[in-house]
């Protein structure tokens, strides 16, 4: 986005209500300080939502730096699949860097944790 500032004026113009961003970055502690100037520029006419790599881990600087007030984090973890049969000839989807053996799910504690950052902050 060449002007992330006029992007947003058009959403308020257009009655947008929440705007999820990594802040123009891979994630959004990275794009933190565009964050934080979108926060402090909205007034509080539109929700900035920091995402992407949001996690109980930098919740809490991420509330500090940019004042947002609401996060969007898949609160991701690794577990071991109860797949035992590998076939040397097939791969999942085709892409041979998918580890099979593992699946991505919803980590109830870091919502816990990260729901207590919240409330305590």
């Amino acid at each position: 986005m060449q002007n992330p500032l006029l992007a947003l004026q058009e959403l308020i113009n257009l009655n947008v209500t929440r705007v999820l961003t990594s802040g123009g970055k891979n994630t959004a502690f990275e794009g933190i300080e565009l964050i934080s100037k979108l926060v402090k520029i909205t007034e509080g006419k539109i929700k900035i939502m920091p995402g992407s790599g949001v996690n109980e881990m930098n919740l809490e600087e991420l509330i500090l730096r940019t004042q947002a007030t609401e996060f969007h984090s898949s609160a991701k973890s690794f577990e071991a699949s109860k797949m035992d049969f590998i076939n040397e000839n097939l791969t999942m989807g085709g892409n041979k860097n998918y580890d099979e053996f593992k699946m991505i799910s919803v980590n109830s504690e870091k919502i816990k944790k990260m729901v207590e950052i919240l409330q305590n902050s």
